[in-house]
């Protein structure tokens, strides 16, 4: 689970709104979700990295899995 480093670390929380960057986990996720690409989220949301964005589509796998 190495999402949980990220999200556990302040660059991204499962709260769902980050510590260092205030974009939510399922903000991330909604935009993967609209077939918006890594690249896209990162120009829309800068402060992020890709590893941040990564973090995000695995912890909303690991949900959907429960």
């Amino acid at each position: 689970m190495a999402w949980v480093t990220r999200l556990g670390a302040g660059a991204i929380t499962r709260s769902p709104a980050p510590l260092v960057t205030t974009v939510p986990e399922t903000m991330v996720v909604g935009l993967l979700a609209e077939n918006v690409t890594v690249e896209g989220v990162l120009q829309l949301y800068p402060q992020l990295t890709a590893q941040d964005v990564r973090a995000c589509r695995a912890y909303a796998a690991a949900q959907d899995r429960r």
